[in-house]
C-alpha cells in the first residue's frame, strides 16, 4: 500500500470505526476496573480514572472540531491530568494517598491553561504568526511533560525499591504491568507529539491524518491493556506494599552498626540452617518476625551489612538451592519447575530470571554442564 492509499484508508470509515472502538473499549474497560470487587480498590479507581482521561485526551479533538470557537484549544489544558494519575497510581501501590505534596500538582493545570489561552489571545490579536503560536505550544509542551516524565519515573524507582527492599517475588506486585502501563503511555504521547511536529512544519502529512495516526496508536494501546487484563486479572488484585518498611544503605548512628550486623548474622543463620528462604512468598515481615526484629531493622541491616536487598538475598540463596537439588539423583524424577518449588520460586519465569542473573546460564544449560 502507497502513502497516497493508506492516507485514503485513514480518512475511511474503518479507520474511524476503529476509533470509536478504541474509545468505547476504553470506557467499559475503566467501569470493569472501578468495580473491581477486590479489597485495594484505590489503585484500580484512580488507574480507572487514568484510561478515562485518556479517552477524553485523544478522542476529545474529534468532538471539539464539531465546535466553531477561537479557544477549543484550551481544552488541551487539561491534558495534564492524565500524567498526574499515573503519578498517583503508581504512589497508590506503595504508600498512601491522596499525598498532599502531589495533590499540589494539580495546581499546575490552571498554570497551563493559562499559558494556552495567553498564546491563543496573542495569536488572535496578531501579534504573534500561526508558526510562532506552534513553537511556542510545542516548547512549552515539552517543558512540563518532561517536568510529569521525571515525577513518574521517581515513583516507580521508589516503587520499585520498596518491592525488592520486602518481598522475595513481585508476583503480586506487579512491576512489570506499571513499566509497561508507564511506556505504552510515553509512547503513545511522543508519537502524537512527533505527527503534531511533523503535521505543522511540513507538508507530507496533513493534520487530520496525524490526528487519525494518533487516535489509532491510543487503540492499540486500550487494546493492549485490555488483552493483559484478561491475561493476567492479578494485575487488578497487587498487593498493597503502604505498610511495608523503606530504608536508606547507611545505619543513622555508629553505635547502630553493631545491632545491625548482629542482626545480619541472625538473618544469614535462619537462612542457612531453617531454610527459611524455602517458604513461599516470604517477605522482609515474616523473617523480622522469626527473629524478633522490626521490619524496618531487618531490612536496612541487609541493605547496609550484606550489600543487597531483601529480594537479591531470599533469591540467591532459592538459586544455590536449586542448583544443589539438580545434583541430587534421588531429585532425578523433578523437573525444572518441580525443582523451582522446592527451592522456594513461586513460578518457572521468576526461577529462570533469577537463575540467569545470578549464574549466567539457564537451568537447563547449568544442568547439562555440571552432568557433562
Amino acid at each position: 500500500m502507497d502513502l497516497e492509499n493508506f492516507q485514503l484508508f485513514l480518512k475511511s470509515d474503518m479507520a474511524q470505526t476503529l476509533i470509536n472502538l478504541g474509545a468505547i473499549q476504553g470506557v467499559i474497560l475503566s467501569v470493569i476496573i472501578w468495580n473491581y470487587p477486590q479489597q485495594h480498590k484505590i489503585a484500580n479507581r484512580i488507574l480507572s480514572l487514568f484510561l478515562l482521561s485518556l479517552v477524553y485526551l485523544y478522542v476529545g479533538p474529534q468532538v471539539l472540531e464539531l465546535v466553531d470557537s477561537p479557544f477549543q484549544r484550551l481544552y488541551f489544558g487539561f491534558r495534564m491530568v492524565t500524567p498526574i494519575l499515573l503519578i498517583l497510581y503508581i504512589q497508590s501501590l506503595y504508600k498512601k494517598v491522596p499525598d498532599k505534596k502531589f495533590s499540589l500538582l494539580f495546581f499546575l493545570i490552571p498554570i497551563d491553561i493559562l499559558v494556552i489561552y495567553l498564546s491563543l489571545k496573542l495569536r488572535s490579536n496578531g501579534i504573534i504568526s500561526s508558526l510562532q503560536w506552534v513553537i511556542i505550544n510545542q516548547s512549552w509542551f515539552i517543558i512540563i511533560f518532561l517536568f510529569y516524565l521525571k515525577l513518574i519515573f521517581k515513583q516507580f524507582n521508589n516503587y520499585k525499591t520498596k518491592v525488592l527492599q520486602n518481598l522475595s517475588s513481585t508476583h503480586q506486585v506487579g512491576l512489570r504491568w506499571v513499566s509497561q502501563l508507564f511506556f505504552g503511555f510515553l509512547f503513545i504521547v511522543s508519537f502524537d507529539f512527533l505527527l503534531s511536529v511533523i503535521s505543522s512544519r511540513s507538508g507530507s502529512l496533513d493534520s487530520n491524518t496525524a490526528s487519525i495516526l494518533s487516535i489509532l496508536a491510543f487503540t492499540m494501546f486500550m487494546y493492549f491493556i485490555t488483552i493483559k487484563g484478561k491475561l493476567s486479572p492479578q494485575i487488578y488484585q497487587l498487593r498493597n506494599l503502604e505498610d511495608s518498611p523503606i530504608t536508606d544503605n547507611k545505619p543513622s548512628h555508629v553505635e547502630d552498626v553493631g545491632h545491625l550486623k548482629v542482626v545480619s548474622e541472625k538473618v544469614i543463620n535462619l537462612m542457612e540452617t531453617e531454610k527459611f528462604f524455602r517458604e513461599e512468598g516470604v517477605t522482609v515481615k515474616d523473617v523480622a518476625d522469626k527473629i524478633e526484629e522490626q521490619p524496618y531493622i531487618v531490612s536496612q541491616a541487609i541493605n547496609s551489612c550484606l550489600g543487597k536487598n531483601f529480594f537479591e538475598l531470599v533469591n540467591g540463596y532459592r538459586v544455590e538451592e536449586s542448583k544443589n537439588l539438580m545434583m541430587d539423583e534421588k531429585l532425578n524424577h523433578l523437573s525444572m519447575i518441580g525443582i523451582a518449588f522446592e527451592a522456594g520460586f513461586s513460578s518457572k519465569t521468576a526461577f529462570n530470571t533469577a537463575f540467569k542473573k545470578h549464574t549466567g546460564m539457564t537451568p537447563s544449560q547449568f544442568k547439562k554442564e555440571a552432568l557433562f
